[in-house]
Parts: structure tokens; sequence; C-alpha cells
């Protein structure tokens, strides 16, 4: 058995080496004029983003109940901070919580690009209080950072999304494919009834996406040794869990 697991370890080493050396035409270089510069207020932005860190939307496990009041309050704040996206796109609502917007290209043969981020937190451990630097849903905005639960997990792409959408609209950009925003309302437990049943929708109408770019990972900086610039992990499938009894 030994032995079969080791030739099977070589033989994964060896395609995978392989692989890399010769990548043929799974690896593509394409080239792309940049876009010109947009005009971009960064402290409205940041104040837009604060604002949205202070809406408790959080998603409770176990049969919790969804907190309409805190996710109406980040659908207002939405609407209101982004009126054009909300005017140019197709906006719908799945589950009555999960925002889908669509952006229609001028190639309506072309596959749409999909973006996704989540509007929901996971909850604080109330025994955690005492150790949170600033209080979990203040927003605050001290030295260049903005804290607050869902800061990184995940409104900072939510915002930062709606934030490029809102300023290419500004200019008048269309773009040739298809963009399609879905922001889930319950990622942290699941996703079952928000980008899953987005998800679902988009299948029923026939829609395959070109590509489809979720939450990611950070930019870490000092975690790989003899690598001191700042590195990003490119993340190309859902993390999944395993669970494991051990009896000794």
């Amino acid at each position: 058995v030994l032995l079969l697991l080791l030739l099977a370890l070589a033989l994964v080493v060896s395609v995978v080496v392989y692989r890399a050396a010769f990548p043929g035409t799974t690896a593509q270089r394409v080239a792309a004029a940049p876009l010109p510069a947009l005009g971009f207020d960064g402290d409205a932005a940041v104040a837009r983003f604060a604002a949205g860190l202070r809406i408790p939307t959080i998603s409770w496990g176990r049969g919790g109940v969804l907190d309409a009041e805190a996710f109406g309050g980040l659908r207002e704040h939405l609407r209101a901070s982004f009126p054009l996206v909300h005017s140019a796109l197709e906006v719908e609502y799945v589950n009555e919580w999960t925002l889908l917007l669509t952006w229609r290209g001028s190639d309506a043969a072309l596959d749409p690009l999909v973006l996704m981020a989540h509007q929901d937190v996971v909850p604080i451990v109330e025994e955690s209080r005492e150790d949170w630097v600033q209080p979990p849903f203040s927003g605050a905005v001290e030295e260049g950072t903005v804290w607050g639960r869902g800061a990184l997990d995940d409104k900072a792409s939510l915002f930062a999304i709606l934030e490029a959408t809102e300023a290419l609209l500004r200019e008048g950009f269309v773009p040739t494919r298809s963009v399609i925003l879905l922001f889930g309302h319950d990622e942290e437990i699941g996703g079952g009834q928000g980008a899953g049943a987005a998800a679902a929708l988009l299948a029923e109408r026939g829609i395959r996406p070109f590509m489809v770019l979720d939450e990611g990972g950070g930019v870490t900086q000092g975690i790989l040794p003899g690598i001191d610039f700042p590195v990003a992990l490119v993340g190309v499938a859902e993390k999944g869990f395993v669970t494991l009894e051990l009896v000794v």
C-alpha cells in the first residue's frame, strides 16, 4: 500500500512539473489596453464604506432569524450611495435580500462576467468584545484604517465593485460583454438562499458565465520565507470541509 501511495505521489508531482514547464494552450496572455483614469473621490468612498460597516447585517446560524431592519438599511444605503448603478442596471432581488444586478454589454453574443461579494457578516462572540480595538460595528476611520466587522469579509469587495461600476457609468462606459453583479445575503451560513438560488436562476435562463470572480483571499507579506514583497494567492476553487471521527 505504501509503495502504491508513493507511486501515486510521484505521478502527481510529475504531472504538475510537466504542466508547469509546458503549459500549452491552457496558459494564455491576453493583451488589454488600460482604461483611462477616472475621477474618484477617495474620501467619499471611504465614508460610504464606513457607513455600510455600521449596519449589522449578521447571518445567524442554527435557525436564527434574518434581521430585516439591518438588511433593509444596507439596501437603502446602497441605493442612495450608488444611484447610477440602480438606475442604469437591471435590478433584481433573489429570495428578497440577495441583490442581482445586470449590466448589459454591447455584444449580447458574449457570455457575461459575474462579479460576486456578500452582504452578511458573522456574529460577534460576546466574550470577545473587550478584545476589539474599536467596537465591532463602529465604522471608525483612523490613520488610514477602516474598522468594523465585514471590513475584510466581505463588504470591502461589495463596495469596491459598486464604486467602480458607479464611476464607469458616470463616464458613460459600456462594457462589451454583459456584467452581472451578485451580492448574496447568507454566504456565512452556506449561501443556499442567496448566491445558490441566484446561480440556479441564471442557469434556468441559460446563462453560462465567461468567468466568475468571488471573494478571494488576502494580499499578505512575510508569509512565505524568502519573499519580502506582497503576495496574493489566486484561488481557483471553492473551499470545502471535511468531518473526521478519531477513535483511539
